[in-house]
């Protein structure tokens, strides 16, 4: 089963329906009670940083889901469940994140904020998620924040470019895997990376 973490931080339902479709038996999290039989965990989010780490924090679900990574347990973060998992943002200045990445959520530069819309993922050689559609792909994406690593030492980058920056969209290390784009929302690109991670995972 795959436990979907409700903290009141946006894109549960859509998320919800995806791996429906894609018939996965999946189930709502919503405390540390609820996490039996989840073999997966899904951290969604839209919002903002400093909101949802207090609410992790508040749920007592914040120290479950570091050990639950550090056990190298499967977990996907989406968008802002991605930049959770850094240590801080500049979105919130004083809050701190789970720190199982090293690094930090930077403003993009330049009017166009927040970046809204398709943009391609270009995927490194030993990332298994699209090899079969080659090289790159193009994903929806909907932030105004974006992940700026310390070290990338072990983990696997797909590289996106927005504003004259290039920054990573996806991280993989271990059993994490974070992407800064939405796959529920990404059509079938999205559809098979999901699946995929179900499967590889």
């Amino acid at each position: 089963m795959i436990g979907v973490i409700d903290y009141g931080a946006g894109n549960l339902h859509s998320v919800l329906r995806a791996l429906e479709y894609l018939q996965v038996h999946c189930g709502v999290v919503k405390g540390p009670g609820d996490f039996k039989g989840a073999e997966k965990l899904i951290l969604p989010g839209v919002g903002h940083f400093g909101a949802a780490a207090r609410e992790l924090c508040k749920r007592r679900l914040d120290s479950f889901l570091c050990q639950w990574i550090a056990d190298k347990r499967p977990i996907l973060g989406i968008c802002l469940g991605l930049q959770l998992f850094l240590y801080r943002s500049e979105e919130a200045t004083g809050v701190r994140g789970l720190g199982v990445l090293s690094g930090q959520a930077r403003l993009f530069p330049g009017p166009k904020v927040p970046q809204i819309g398709w943009n391609q993922v270009e995927m490194g050689k030993g990332l298994p998620l699209l090899r079969e559609q080659g090289c790159s792909s193009y994903f929806y994406f909907l932030h105004s924040y974006y992940l700026e690593l310390d070290c990338t030492d072990g983990i696997e980058i797909g590289w996106s470019e927005y504003n004259g920056v290039c920054y990573p969209s996806l991280v993989m290390k271990d059993k994490l895997l974070g992407v800064q784009f939405h796959p529920e929302k990404s059509g079938s690109a999205g559809l098979k990376l999901l699946e995929k991670w179900v499967n590889l995972c």
